[in-house]
């Protein structure tokens, strides 16, 4: 058995608040060109952008930590210790060197994007965040002077951020465990727990389980049709679909299976369900018998 995780970090929605001059609307806060930007260390932004929080960190060509154009990464202060607002954790994500998206382990009520001074007429793009923000997407350099298009961005040259001592709210991680599940049934003789399912010819649900004693969900037989019966798949919550290939696989039989433990691998009627997904549904013959296999993933505690 299997396990693994996954983790989301949550972002913070935030109301626009009244723009004024040179002020338009940015994604989740307000940007603002800033006229003869004066480049300084990373405090020295922030202050100079209105002190919002006591953290700082600037990312510059050429220096540590280091903007490089085109490159997604995380960015921290080497000096701040780990887990603390000091040691914020900054990730960079579709980076092109002209525009870029971010997230934060802390809120930041403002980020300060840099480009060239000649092109720019040395100003700043300043994102403010009035009531903290853990990420924004889209984040640009200031339009070249006299241009018309709104697209006419420069390649960033900096990028300072400003946060507080407030967390993000990060989701806790999420673990799951594969397991093999069967829809309830008849044991084969000398299998372990593997099942089949006696069939009437009329509509029938049974249980199906996971790892033997876990109730993972339902198989829904269909009155046949046309020589065909379709299974419908219901999986309980905290139970998903795995990753495999052909995870699910189905054997029907006109007479009582025999006494070998079955071989998964030569089911007749095999379909691969959407990874995560709850719900499939799939067409066999109609017959007395079935065997129903599933490959399934199912929540469990994380290790510590």
């Amino acid at each position: 058995m299997k396990k693994t995780s996954k983790t989301a970090l949550s972002a913070l929605a935030l109301g626009l608040g009244i723009l004024g001059a040179n002020q338009v609307a940015a994604t989740d806060g307000i940007l603002e060109f800033v006229p003869g930007w004066q480049s300084g260390n990373a405090a020295f932004e922030c202050e100079q952008a209105g002190d919002c929080g006591a953290f700082a960190l600037k990312i510059k060509e050429g220096e540590e930590p280091e903007w490089d154009s085109e490159v997604d990464g995380p960015y921290f202060d080497v000096n701040g210790e780990p887990g603390t607002a000091a040691g914020n954790i900054i990730t960079i994500s579709n980076n092109d060197g002209v525009t870029f998206d971010w997230t934060s382990e802390y809120k930041v009520c403002t980020v300060i994007v840099k480009a060239g001074n000649e092109q720019s007429g040395g100003g700043a793009n300043i994102y403010r965040y009035p009531g903290g923000s853990c990420g924004d997407t889209g984040l640009v350099g200031p339009l070249k002077t006299n241009t018309t298009d709104e697209f006419d961005t420069i390649d960033i040259s900096h990028v300072s951020f400003c946060w507080s001592d407030d967390p993000c709210d990060v989701e806790p991680p999420v673990c799951y465990q594969e397991e093999t599940a069967w829809a309830n049934g008849t044991r084969y003789n000398n299998a372990n727990w593997a099942m089949y399912v006696r069939y009437y010819g009329l509509e029938k649900t049974v249980d199906i389980y996971a790892g033997q004693h876990l109730l993972a969900g339902t198989a829904t037989f269909s009155a046949p049709s046309g020589g065909f019966v379709d299974i419908t798949i219901e999986l309980n919550d905290g139970v998903f679909f795995s990753g495999d290939d052909e995870n699910v696989k189905i054997q029907d039989y006109t007479s009582k299976p025999g006494t070998q433990n079955p071989k998964i691998g030569l089911f007749s009627w095999k379909e691969t369900a959407p990874e995560g997904g709850t719900s499939h549904v799939i067409t066999v013959r109609a017959n007395s018998y079935y065997a129903v296999h599933l490959d399934v993933a199912v929540e469990v505690e994380c290790d510590e």
